[in-house]
């Protein structure tokens, strides 16, 4: 009977049957959950028909308009995808679908405020109200609709139009909490948070009065005509909402605003006073404190005042929850912002304690309150534990990644059965997780760590060759038609540059065989970058650890026997470390102009650009593949890790080479590369490479380039360290030789009177002063002689003024 088929001949006006009529209620509500609003409104004027064909059965009532404005308003909650679907399908766009929802609250308002017939058809119920009358549900459809429209972002948009809906609402006594909380999430989205809590402090006033028994309350808050004045009472959502919409104000005062209101809404839910007989005392929940904490990590506070703030809230949070409040239960969550609170800037000597007090937050979460830890606990559990200076790091660090992956994928450590467990993919380990363990063993002082994160490694992208069951588990950013992604990423530059600070801290006895290992996982990285893996490009930082690795080989490593060779006819980790060099400027400067060049190193040098190298010569065909999928720009750490390499090695004219390594900088630098601008690390290593010139030969020209080079540095306007004067002071003492003494202790009288000018006096200079300087000499400068024991801190202060202790190259 109610078939809208135009092909099928329909039964007249006014001759349905009772049951039919009552079946049109559930049938509107069935298309408007399909979001087909234009079958429900021919649904409605057929009924509207058979009531003027005079079937005294045949009444519309609020149910069936709801019905039609949830079909309307569903329409405007539509996703970009579905949107064109179901217009194409319906003839419905959603701008139009929510101003014909408007129309339809306008009818009703209307007609409910006639009390009588006409074109709805509604009739009276027996208190005199209009039987199509809007309710609460009905306003409440409408302003959901309203506060999730994309329509008019600002004042004159959907959100003031809202306002004033709920404004309606409460002079027709059709309001409930919902209808004040839907205004306030949307609020709260926008950040709106003094409207917000004006909201709040709207109905708490209109509720208190009510409660006072205030007949007031009807000349403040007037209804239209007939209708009741209800008041509604906050609940824990609405604190929720006020709470959250302080925490995204951006506010300077957002956090303290927002303790505000929680320590009311606190107060009132423990105080026996506020229980009346109209009322019951509303507690706050999980969200309520982790929103609050949330609020204060996010705040401008000083991070100590913020941590206390966490600690503080979730003490209470327990508490409450101890004290018989089951919705305030810790949830991770809130075991989350806790543990993130207290690790953050962690460091220094306040971190075996931080340590201490995450393990015990975690541990009890997880005994007492039933927590199952997701990712960023464990992950946060790891970030305090590679802190501190527990001498279990390591163990502790591999327990907690073995139990991530045994929750994550069980089936590795059972073998099924029944006491099988169903896989865990919310504690999936990330490349966080990895890089954080590896950078655990890097910091240890473990046997054959470079091994160890290796094998840390080779569980990652075992993990990542499994797949999640169906259906259950999609990785960040794959599409729902995806069906096979992994179930975790592969590993990443981020995890393969842990890996290879692990090989480069290695101990001396294993940084041979390190620096191979380094140089072979940067090669796997330039094959992934061939290969299309952009997360596991190489970048500077990858070129730069291995250029560590090759420089702190030193002679060793391989040894040498001949000009760059070694006892396996294998180059020096010297030639070695500038071949690598030579790579990165050649893909450096097929990158392009200048412009991009000096892009690529400021991205590079912070560790954090995505290019990198070229593979090895002697690759083939690779070389070129490799050089066209990566690209990276050396900074000022490369080439001064090349000249450190040179300065430690057993190379013939060391100094020679480091000079040119230098020049090369000086080059990089004059064709636009800002990252390799030359800085008093550079020169104070060729520097270096000079003083321990150990042939005979070599040891002149040695002295000549360390002259050039310090001319070098007064023209790029470079002011020398304590450093510079040391190993210049050395220098002397090592190169010019015992028959030109005068000529030795000249130049030591400058070197140490332009040090003292400048307050560059450091323990170096004075042990490098005491070696270079006659007896008579010494006493000259310093007053004292020297077996005296001239300290430091009995020499004038100026002369030391400008002394910054031990200073490193930049990472």
């Amino acid at each position: 009977a109610l078939s809208l088929d135009g092909g099928r001949s329909l039964p007249p006006p006014g001759s349905l049957s009772r049951e039919s009529i009552r079946t049109a209620s559930a049938v509107m509500r069935a298309w408007a959950r399909r979001r087909s609003p234009l079958v429900v409104e021919r649904l409605i004027l057929r009924i509207n028909e058979e009531r003027a064909g005079g079937n005294r059965h045949a009444r519309l009532r609020t149910a069936h308009y709801n019905s039609l404005l949830e079909a309307w308003c569903r329409c405007t909650a539509l996703s970009a995808e579905s949107k064109s679907s179901v217009g194409e399908r319906n003839g419905v766009e959603p701008g139009a679908a929510l101003r014909r929802a408007a129309q339809i609250m306008d009818e009703m308002e209307s007609r409910g405020d006639e009390g009588g017939d006409g074109d709805i058809g509604d009739g009276i119920n027996d208190d005199g109200a209009s039987a199509a009358a809007p309710n609460a549900r009905s306003y409440n459809i409408l302003l959901k609709a309203l506060v999730k429209s994309s329509e008019g972002e600002g004042e004159s948009g959907s959100l003031r139009i809202a306002e004033e809906l709920l404004r309606r609402a409460q002079s027709r006594g059709a309001v409930n909490v919902r209808s004040y909380n839907l205004l306030l999430s949307e609020l709260s989205r926008r950040g709106e948070a003094e409207r917000a809590e004006a909201l709040l402090r709207d109905m708490q006033r209109r509720f208190l009065s009510a409660e006072s028994g205030d007949d007031a309350i009807h000349d403040e808050f007037p209804t239209r005509g007939s209708a009741v004045a209800v008041v509604v009472a906050p609940d824990v959502n609405t604190y929720n909402q006020v709470i959250a919409a302080w925490s995204k104000s951006g506010a300077r005062d957002a956090a303290r605003r927002a303790q505000a209101v929680f320590d009311e809404f606190f107060a009132n839910a423990t105080s026996t006073n506020s229980t009346t007989t109209t009322s019951k005392v509303v507690r706050p929940d999980a969200e309520t404190f982790h929103t609050l904490m949330g609020c204060w990590h996010r705040s401008g506070e000083g991070g100590t005042v913020a941590r206390r703030r966490i600690e503080d809230s979730f003490d209470l949070m327990v508490d409450s929850y101890e004290s018989g409040n089951a919705d305030a239960k810790p949830d991770v969550a809130a075991i989350n912002t806790v543990l993130s609170a207290l690790t953050r800037n962690v460091g220094g000597g306040s971190a075996d304690a931080v340590l201490e007090k995450v393990r015990h937050i975690f541990d009890r979460s997880n005994n007492e309150y039933g927590v199952r830890p997701d990712t960023l606990t464990y992950n946060l559990v790891l970030k305090a534990t590679a802190a501190a200076r527990d001498p279990d790091a390591v163990e502790q660090a591999m327990d907690i990644l073995y139990e991530m992956e045994g929750r994550a994928l069980p089936s590795r450590n059972a073998a099924g059965g029944d006491d099988a467990v169903e896989d865990d993919t919310s504690c999936v380990p990330d490349a966080f997780t990895y890089t954080t363990v590896i950078d655990i063993l890097s910091k240890s002082d473990v046997p054959r760590k470079g091994r160890r994160a290796e094998s840390v490694l080779g569980r990652m992208e075992a993990l990542a060759r499994e797949m999640p069951p169906p259906g259950r588990y999609r990785a960040r950013g794959a599409s729902s038609s995806s069906s096979a992604t992994p179930l975790a990423p592969a590993p990443t530059a981020q995890v393969y540059n842990a890996l290879l600070n692990c090989w480069a801290s290695s101990s001396p006895r294993e940084r041979g065989p390190a620096a191979r290992r380094a140089e072979a996982t940067l090669k796997r990285m330039e094959a992934c970058a061939v290969a299309g893996n952009d997360d596991a490009r190489p970048n500077v930082r990858s070129y730069n650890t291995v250029l560590k690795c090759l420089s702190r080989c030193g002679g060793g490593g391989g040894g040498g026997n001949g000009p760059g060779e070694t006892n396996r006819g294998r180059r020096s980790p010297a030639r070695r470390a500038l071949a690598l060099l030579d790579r990165m400027e050649r893909t450096g400067r097929s990158a392009g102009p200048p412009e991009r060049r000096r892009l690529g190193s400021d991205v590079g040098a912070e560790g954090a650009s995505g290019i990198s190298g070229s593979a090895e010569e002697g690759h083939g065909g690779g070389v070129a593949a490799a050089a066209a999928a990566v690209v990276v720009v050396p900074d000022a750490y490369s080439y001064t890790t090349v000249i450190h390499a040179f300065a430690r090695s057993a190379e013939p004219n060391k100094a020679l080479q480091a000079q040119k390594v230098l020049l090369r900088m000086v080059e990089s630098y004059g064709r636009g590369n800002d990252a390799a601008r030359p800085n008093a690390y550079a020169f104070n290593a060729c520097l270096n490479a000079c003083a321990f010139t150990s042939s005979p030969r070599e040891r002149m020209d040695a002295f000549l380039i360390a002259v050039s080079t310090v001319l070098l540095l007064q023209k790029f306007d470079v002011q020398p360290d304590s450093t510079t004067y040391g190993t210049f002071l050395r220098i002397c003492s090592r190169l010019i030789p015992a028959d030109d003494d005068l000529r030795r202790q000249s130049l030591v009288r400058v070197i140490f009177g332009r040090c003292a000018a400048e307050g560059q006096v450091s323990d170096m200079v004075m042990e490098q002063l005491a070696f270079a300087a006659d007896p008579d000499v010494y006493e000259e400068l310093i007053g004292r002689r020297v077996g005296e024991g001239a300290r430091l801190e009995q020499l004038p202060s100026e002369w030391r003024r400008n002394v910054k202790g031990r200073r490193r190259a930049p990472r």
